[in-house]
């Protein structure tokens, strides 16, 4: 079970056309503006824009994961990662955008115990701490998670901690991208279908 790393970004470059004449005097024989289109093709309903390209990724950051912390309270599941996004011309430029650490986290641990059945107050009874401790390692924010808590709560879903260290992605192809972002940091992956807690959370 895993939450993909981030997702792509488009950026478009467009030329804004204003109204010239609600313009002051002294902007009106200034030219043209350019700017950038942000697009997520995984997440049609955000559209943001940046005022150039060399900040467009840092936008595009910010929108995203701005965006999921906003949609993480309607319970709303992440999109399936696309494995082959294409510009549809040379004014495009294809990016991947990471997903924040805590952010993605917060995700991968409700798919866990969801996964396997659990409310948060069984979760909190089985791993011996209060609900709303619980509530707060699984919210966007929670920063200080340990890799013993993260065994823990693998171990009480029936799974175990696989901790991968990959080399940090780039910038996608300018054009064209076939890379993967499934390959995690820390990826809870099931051994059995959520078996029974064993061992010393077995009881609690």
């Amino acid at each position: 079970m895993s939450t993909p790393a981030g997702y792509h970004a488009i950026l478009t470059e467009f030329t804004l056309l204003p109204d010239r004449e609600k313009l002051p005097e002294t902007l009106k024989n200034k030219g043209l503006k350019n700017r950038v289109k942000i697009n997520f093709p995984e997440f049609p309903g955000i559209i943001s824009s940046a005022s150039s390209l060399s900040v467009a990724p840092k936008k595009a950051y910010e929108t995203l994961n701005n965006y999921l912390m906003c949609e993480y309270d309607r319970d709303t599941p992440l999109p399936e990662y696309v494995d082959h996004i294409s510009a549809e011309n040379k004014k495009q430029r294809v990016i991947f955008v990471r997903l924040r650490s805590d952010v993605r986290y917060a995700y991968l641990l409700r798919e866990v115990r969801k996964g396997a059945s659990k409310s948060q107050s069984s979760m909190s009874k089985l791993l011996g701490i209060k609900t709303q401790t619980y509530q707060k390692m699984e919210r966007p924010g929670c920063t200080n998670l340990e890799i013993n808590t993260l065994e823990r709560i693998a171990e009480v879903c029936g799974m175990e901690l696989n901790i991968n260290f990959i080399r940090k992605e780039e910038d996608l192809s300018d054009h064209v991208t076939h890379r993967h972002a499934r390959i995690t940091h820390a990826q809870l992956a099931s051994q059995h279908n959520c078996k029974p807690p064993q061992g010393k959370y077995a009881n609690k």
